[in-house]
């Protein structure tokens, strides 16, 4: 190993020559000498196993090819519908772009669907990791969301219709009560409700509507019910004026 670490695809032989990816690193004392490698190993079927949860989970077709196009590591699917860019096509015009990017993405037509592609290089088995997901999925994703979207405020605006229509209601069936002709006692001026009870002109109006009412005395009432408490000197001022 001239680098610190290398990545590998190995059968491995401590565990029935199961094909295994490893990576394998470099292991120095403190003074920097050479004692050792050490390494974990992946199997490939554990590998396969987290693309087909993968692509089950996101409905994505997700593969290894390597150089030439053909398909190295993906899902039972991808291997049994061979429904692949790469399957048909010549590889070389689209991967030696790639190596120079971090990523690099596509799109190609498949029958009559829209396919977008995204392909990482990956330096150290030598692969390309392709991600599949048909326009139609995207879409689907996205007018799933719209009618959420639509649904929640449709909701929401036949509360608020529903509420302000209450409001309107109740103030106007007040308004309808004090519009129309008021039965009211010609002595004690009691005024009767539609039941027949006898209320307050207070009571009644406060009922039907948000006033409120304070309680005061009208100079003519004051006279009659207590001019024998009010003082003479009051008395002549009140004539003088």
């Amino acid at each position: 190993m001239k680098d610190d670490y290398e990545i590998n695809v190995d059968p491995d032989m401590a565990n029935k020559d199961t094909m295994t990816i490893f990576i394998n690193y470099r292991v120095y004392d403190y003074d920097q000498k050479y004692i050792g490698a050490t390494g974990v190993g992946l199997t490939v079927t554990s590998v396969k196993s987290l693309i087909e949860k993968y692509q089950k989970k996101y409905n994505r077709n997700i593969y290894f090819i390597d150089k030439t196009g053909n398909i190295k590591l993906a899902s039972e699917k991808i291997f049994k519908s061979n429904q692949v860019f790469f399957k048909d096509k010549n590889p070389l015009a689209y991967l030696d772009k790639v190596e120079t990017k971090a990523e690099s993405s596509f799109k190609y037509k498949r029958g009559k669907e829209l396919v977008h592609a995204n392909i990482r290089y990956i330096s150290e088995f030598g692969w390309y990791l392709i991600v599949e997901q048909g326009e139609g999925e995207t879409i689907r994703h996205i007018f799933t969301t719209l009618i959420i979207n639509l649904v929640i405020t449709l909701v929401i605006t036949m509360i608020i219709t529903a509420l302000v229509h209450f409001a309107v209601t109740t103030y106007q069936q007040r308004l309808e009560t004090l519009r129309g002709i008021v039965p009211i006692c010609s002595f004690c001026k009691q005024v009767r409700d539609d039941k027949g009870y006898w209320n307050q002109v207070e009571a009644y109006v406060s009922k039907h509507t948000d006033a409120q009412f304070s309680h005061g005395v009208c100079p003519t009432c004051r006279d009659k019910h207590y001019s024998k408490y009010l003082s003479p000197a009051r008395d002549k001022s009140k004539g003088k004026g």
